[in-house]
């Protein structure tokens, strides 16, 4: 790479024969890139706007529209994520819209353009190389409001002429892999910007399961975050790796070990923010493996611990002090954590003053204080809330399980998933100490012991039913929790209301009990219409588990509650003699959808099956390309379907508790299928196992 010269010339100039990404629509060359880069450049120039928000789910048609701009000397703008209400508040900040997405431009009050480009110039007069590029990327800031932060190009190209010279020999030949979005300042270096430089293809979407991973051929790098390589199954297969970076959180070490073991090499670990690009680095050997600064970095310890920076990817010479606290060692240093109200959760910055401005500008809530929570090795966020009269009235209403859920459902439009309170106590007003400010301490005990009652009401303590995660501090284990729900309601505190009878509540069992142990990754993420909308679709509750035939991956069933819920379908007719099974949305399960049946023997308790796995069940078809796995929702349709078997059972599909996904099911294999059933209940019991080992297991409540 020459020192000479802007990096971006060196891209431009490049042989356009040279591959700079793949996908499924297979292999993109340079060429293309600048051909498409050129005629958005055309179109820009002649319209009005300077400052264009970049918007991609597809890294070739955003690394064509971050080249336009370069071009034609327009701003870059990247809002951090595509929410439709969140980037409408960042209007004033950009004047139109580059998007590969069909429906985020329209309503917006900004002109857009949605790429691919429909119509392209006949013929396009060959630009000259761009030599900069001006960019300005958005986040969340300590005030609570997303945070502009320009990014000068000699700031980028300079770390990147750091990753170049530390890295670049590791990488060269391979081809690039990520799990992390362009939209962020460790996407856009790693993923788009650093293959772009090297002259390596990078792929055009993400890499969203390991087991894609296994599909891979030659030598290949992964970009990836802290959270996907904690998903990695002990059996997987993917040779070939020569680099494997981790960044936006910390990576627990027995997840980086795993990693190591299963690819070959230890995953790099980069630690920075968007303000200050990477600081630095390291391989994590032990638990206190030290932090080694990037080359041309600066670190020291300024008051209460923090860290005071000096490097030549701030936009001065001026040092910033960051809100991370460290100490230093004899080999570099250590995180202490961060000293600011900006949190990490699942390596997403959550500022906390954001999500309490949200909540403050709900009808429902008169004040809000929000503090991130440790509950075993995950943090979740608290929130203590002041209700007003508006949100009283709700609360008797909905209920508690549903007032929390419409909540949530309020704040999803600006918030992050993980954003969103999870845990809520209610005070009649937030404590102050004598300096005027919050006593977090006190607010935080708040959640290690019980509930508080509702303020002014002298009624008894609310209890955790109201609250979608209790306790993991051993306050209140599940099988506590889940007797809660097997009595009678409480009435809202101090309201004098009738007890919420359980019709209200979702997914009632054959006794109108209350399955609790589900309830976690219902209140979790699934959309739930509030009461008397008139909602079209069957709301998640009363179908958790669609039928997408491989589409989803069975490692992860809780990822079925954060897509839309599929419209309900008539129920299936079981007065016919001849009884079909069915999944619960009504449709029959062909036979070249079940795996062969080798064995079937009765036990005291129920059933066990002998199954193979057949190579051409269609559950496998493209779940994984070139790693195929039994999805877990299959596993359930089965589960239901030799459940006929045992006497007694019948119903349609009524909910689901206690599922676990231990290991991977793979084509070719056999396994046994244990069933029981507990009549009284109306649970069917299902598990999986292959050569003795547990590989899947749970209950499916089933009502008449």
């Amino acid at each position: 790479m020459s020192d000479q010269g802007s990096l971006l010339a060196l891209i431009w100039g490049r042989d356009p024969d040279q591959e700079v990404a793949f996908g499924p629509q297979g292999s993109h060359g340079l060429g293309e890139l600048r051909l498409g880069a050129q005629a958005l450049a055309e179109r820009m120039v002649s319209l009005p706007a300077r400052r264009w928000a970049l918007c991609f789910e597809d890294s070739l048609l955003f690394a064509q529209a971050l080249l336009a701009c370069a071009l034609t000397g327009r701003e870059a703008v990247l809002p951090g994520h595509q929410r439709p209400a969140a980037l409408a508040e960042l209007g004033a900040a950009f004047d139109a819209v580059l998007t590969d997405s069909e429906t985020l431009g329209e309503g917006s009050d900004h002109p857009w353009l949605r790429l691919p480009l429909d119509e392209k110039p006949e013929s396009i007069e060959p630009w000259p190389a761009p030599d900069a590029l001006t960019l300005t990327l958005f986040t969340s800031g300590s005030t609570g409001e997303p945070k502009a932060i320009p990014k000068a190009w000699h700031q980028l190209e300079a770390e990147l002429r750091v990753l170049v010279t530390r890295w670049g020999e590791t990488l060269a030949g391979a081809r690039l892999l990520a799990s992390v979005s362009h939209q962020h300042i460790y996407g856009l270096l790693f993923r788009i910007l650093l293959p772009l430089v090297l002259g390596l293809p990078f792929s055009r979407t993400l890499t969203r399961y390991p087991e894609q991973l296994a599909a891979q051929g030659g030598k290949w790098a992964l970009i990836a975050s802290p959270a996907l390589l904690s998903r990695l199954d002990p059996g997987l297969k993917a040779p070939g790796c020569c680099l494997l970076v981790s960044s936006g959180g910390p990576l627990a070490l027995d997840h980086a070990r795993r990693a190591a073991q299963l690819f070959g090499v230890l995953p790099l670990e980069v630690f920075g923010s968007s303000e200050t690009g990477g600081i630095a680095w390291r391989q994590s050997q032990t638990v206190d493996t030290p932090w080694q600064p990037m080359p041309g970095i600066r670190v020291s310890v300024a008051d209460e611990d923090r860290l005071l920076l000096r490097s030549p990817f701030l936009p001065d010479d001026e040092p910033l002090l960051c809100g991370d606290r460290i100490r230093l060692t004899g080999q570099g240093f250590a995180l202490l954590g961060r000293g600011d109200r900006l949190v990490k959760l699942e390596e997403k910055r959550v500022s906390l003053d954001e999500v309490e401005g949200r909540l403050r500008a709900l009808p429902w809530v008169a004040e809000a204080a929000v503090l991130p929570l440790t509950l075993g090795r995950r943090q979740q966020l608290g929130a203590v809330l002041v209700l007003s009269r508006q949100g009283r009235a709700q609360w008797q209403a909905l209920g508690p399980g549903r007032f929390l859920i419409a909540l949530r459902e309020q704040l999803r439009p600006w918030l992050e998933p993980v954003a969103l309170p999870r845990r809520v106590r209610c005070l009649d007003a937030l404590p102050l100490n004598s300096q005027g400010k919050r006593p977090w301490s006190e607010l935080k005990a708040l959640f290690d012991e019980a509930p508080l009652p509702l303020p002014g009401t002298g009624a008894e303590p609310m209890t955790d039913t109201a609250l979608p995660i209790p306790s993991r501090q051993g306050k209140r284990p599940w099988s506590e929790l889940k007797a809660l729900f097997d009595e009678a309601p409480l009435p809202l505190p101090g309201t004098g209301a009738e007890p919420m009878t359980d019709t209200a509540l979702p997914i009632p069992n054959r006794q109108g009990k209350r399955p609790g142990s589900e309830l976690k990754a219902l209140f979790d993420e699934a959309p739930l219409p509030l009461p008397g909308t008139g909602a079209e679709p069957m709301t998640d509750t009363a179908l958790p588990i669609p039928s997408r035939q491989g589409k989803r991956p069975g490692s992860d069933l809780k990822t079925l509650f954060d897509e839309a819920p599929v419209a309900a379908t008539a129920p299936a007719d079981r007065t016919q003699p001849e009884r079909e099974e069915r999944h619960e949305t009504g449709a029959p399960m062909s036979p070249s959808a079940l795996p062969t049946l080798l064995e079937q023997t009765p036990t005291p308790d129920g059933l066990v099956l002998r199954l193979r796995l057949d190579p051409e069940l269609p559950w496998f078809h493209g779940h994984f390309p070139g790693a195929p796995l039994l999805p877990g929702v299959t596993q359930v349709h089965w589960a239901m379907h030799y459940g006929r078997l045992l006497p007694g059972v019948d119903g349609a599909f009524g909910g689901m508790s206690q599922l676990k996904f231990q290991r991977p099911l793979r084509p070719g294999q056999e396994c046994e299928l244990h069933l029981s059933w507990l009549g009284d209940k109306g649970q069917l019991l299902f598990g999986y196992k292959v050569a003795g080992e547990h590989v899947s297991s749970g209950r499916v409540a089933l009502c008449p």
